[in-house]
């Protein structure tokens, strides 16, 4: 297969056709990074994360794509047509299983678009859509959207079950996402009724927190962020009621939550003015409110977190980190 053209594109005026090529997007991320590093502990995590990448980062040229993007825990791929696309996944989730470890896995998300490209970087909304149909994927699944099922020849589609409907950023309406079966054990599983799936939950969103001046984002590039009065937090509140490590925001899956540890504990007011207390405890986040941290809300030595969403996306990937696999970002397809 050709290489995949990836041109630097000039900024588009209005009123002009999309000239964007349109290639089919695979983003792969490892199950439950977070959960890894509590149960394995830091080193043996990052070992094991790094042992399934390596394994996995072998698969895309094979089947003619590129990786385009390698962070610590995920990678981007781009490929000609969804096909291709779609029997690289399957090879690559049969790669990173691991019967002696079911904990490791990972989640594929895969949409067919226009990208906009920098250099070898891609961004836009079909990036954001296959980032974001990641997250709807469980460990083990390959979740892809209709109009990658309706271009795959018919012997592969017929392995695609419809899984539920949701919107996609930068597409009109609902659109049916699909579950694609990669394995005969895959097979197994429970698959929704065709004639009537179910709804999941739309790109909610980067969540933004905002205390004395500072902003920090909550999402899929940081899907953790630490409230609390020693210097290490992300959002550092240095007051004598407020805990050293005080709260954690993180995004699971499609939901922000709050995760109290502080002796004082914390209370989370929705934007229709109900008020939760959390003290060791957590709580699903609203898309705008109020975070009191330390003490009751209203009161003299309360100190208040701002809640509010960045509508644009929460998947949207940021420029990667060094990992122990950067070095597939220049792998040239051939």
């Amino acid at each position: 297969m050709p290489d995949i053209p990836l041109p630097r594109l000039p900024v588009e005026p209005k009123n002009v056709p999309d000239t964007r090529p349109w290639l089919t997007v695979l983003v792969a991320d490892v199950s439950d990074r977070s959960a890894l590093f509590a149960q394995l502990g830091d080193q043996k995590a990052k070992a094991a994360i790094a042992r399934c990448l390596s394994q996995v980062t072998r698969v895309p040229p094979r089947f003619g794509g590129r990786i385009v993007r390698a962070t610590g825990d995920a990678l981007m791929c781009v490929f000609a047509e969804p096909g291709s696309a779609a029997l690289a996944a399957g090879r690559m989730q049969a790669q990173a299983a691991d019967p002696d470890d079911p904990r490791l896995g990972l989640h594929i998300g895969i949409h067919h678009g226009p990208v906009t490209a920098d250099g070898i970087d891609l961004f836009g909304d079909t990036v954001n859509a296959a980032s974001y149909l990641t997250a709807v994927a469980d460990v083990g699944e390959i979740v892809a959207s209709q109009g990658v099922v309706d271009a795959m020849a018919p012997a592969m589609r017929s392995l695609a079950g419809p899984l539920s409907r949701v919107v996609l950023k930068g597409t009109p309406g609902e659109t049916t996402i699909y579950r694609i079966q990669w394995s005969e054990a895959d097979a197994l599983v429970t698959h929704p009724r065709p004639l009537a799936p179910v709804r999941v939950d739309p790109d909610p969103g980067a969540l933004l927190l905002e205390w004395g001046g500072n902003i920090r984002v909550v999402d899929a590039a940081r899907p953790v962020v630490r409230i609390g009065r020693a210097p290490g937090n992300d959002l550092v509140i240095d007051r004598p009621n407020v805990s050293r490590e005080h709260a954690l925001v993180v995004l699971r899956r499609l939901r922000f939550h709050v995760i109290d540890r502080s002796v004082n504990g914390s209370w989370l007011v929705a934007g229709d003015g109900a008020i939760s207390e959390l003290l060791r405890s957590e709580a699903a986040l609203p898309g705008a409110g109020l975070l009191w941290v330390g003490s009751r809300p209203g009161s003299e030595t309360g100190h208040c977190v701002r809640l509010r969403m960045d509508r644009r996306s929460a998947f949207r990937p940021r420029a990667a980190e060094p990992s122990p696999v950067r070095a597939v970002r220049e792998v040239t397809v051939r």
